[in-house]
């Protein structure tokens, strides 16, 4: 069923809605489900990896909500006539929109076990250990739990170029000098640290996501030049993005 309630917070209000017209969708379309539920177009590591992927894994039921985020083009109406006309118009939308979900996945699972091999080679070690326990954190972020859902249909289709992102940097510290990596680290923890440490302290929280994304393309453009960002992102934005929720920079 899908309910209805006030919120105080613009951020909760807007992923309460998100999440009540996807499941408003899935309700007005059963047969696509059904269909998404018995054979997401998935490659055979994503099956496998699914219920390992992410913090307490990855559902199905989740990956359906994105196909129907992804068939509604993003956004959802908030008139009954204006939902049935989209309703209407996306009805053969939702393999095409799961298509891209699973492509993602699919991507992201080819360029995961490198890394994670990198970090557990190198938590313990005197000169990169600092490197790896900042990918920790940057993956503890990106695969926190239901990160596809909360990621969003646009912000899951990024993964594989954050991924691409990390592998260059793991790249260039074999090939440039190591102080070279360590010199933007520090300029990266000064806005990276007292955002993690909120976050942390509230994952739930939807006004610290937009902030842990700005960072994620602070971090392609610091550290893999040679990776495009989407959209421009500077210090200064995220100082200010900080102070818009609370967090002293």
């Amino acid at each position: 069923s899908v309910g209805v309630r006030a919120f105080s917070h613009e951020a909760e209000a807007r992923e309460s809605h998100r999440a009540g017209g996807a499941r408003l969708l899935w309700l007005a379309h059963p047969s696509q489900v059904d269909l998404l539920r018995k054979k997401y177009p998935l490659g055979m590591m994503a099956k496998v990896e699914l219920p390992r992927l992410g913090a307490g894994g990855t559902s199905i039921d989740d990956l359906i909500l994105l196909a129907a985020e992804g068939a509604a083009g993003g956004m959802f109406p908030t008139s009954p006539d204006a939902f049935r006309a989209l309703s209407e118009k996306v009805r053969g939308r939702w393999f095409e929109a799961a298509s891209v979900v699973a492509k993602s996945l699919d991507d992201s699972l080819d360029l995961l076990p490198e890394t994670r091999r990198w970090i557990a080679a190198n938590r313990k070690d005197r000169n990169l250990g600092d490197i790896a326990e900042d990918l920790e954190e940057q993956f503890t972020w990106l695969f926190r739990q239901r990160f596809a859902w909360r990621a969003g249909f646009a912000a899951l289709r990024e993964y594989p170029r954050r991924l691409k992102a990390v592998r260059s940097r793991l790249g260039r510290i074999q090939s440039l000098p190591i102080v070279k990596d360590l010199e933007k680290l520090d300029r990266l923890r000064k806005l990276w640290t007292p955002w993690f440490q909120q976050w942390t302290a509230e994952p739930d929280n939807p006004d610290y996501w937009p902030l842990g994304w700005a960072l994620e393309e602070y971090r392609v453009s610091l550290f893999a030049p040679d990776v495009p960002t989407v959209g421009k992102v500077s210090e200064k934005r995220i100082i200010e993005m900080a102070e818009q929720v609370g967090i002293r920079i």
